[in-house]
């Protein structure tokens, strides 16, 4: 299953497949810069804190690298 978009709504993001089908749920923190960095077919970006977890379709952590400042 490909990624079709992921959407925030408060401290949540749902991963949708290309159909409007929902996949998965992910949180996210409260922080000023938290939240959706961004998705591609196979992936989603996730800020949280001081890292940016990478998820797939599944919303399982395939990754973690430094945010920076």
């Amino acid at each position: 299953m490909a990624i079709g978009t992921a959407v925030r709504s408060g401290k949540i993001i749902s991963i949708y497949d290309e159909k409007g089908r929902r996949l998965t749920n992910l949180s996210v923190g409260s922080g000023p810069k938290d939240g959706l960095q961004g998705f591609m077919s196979a992936t989603v970006s996730v800020r949280f804190g001081p890292v940016i977890n990478i998820y797939d379709e599944r919303g399982r952590r395939l990754s973690v690298v430094s945010a920076g400042r």
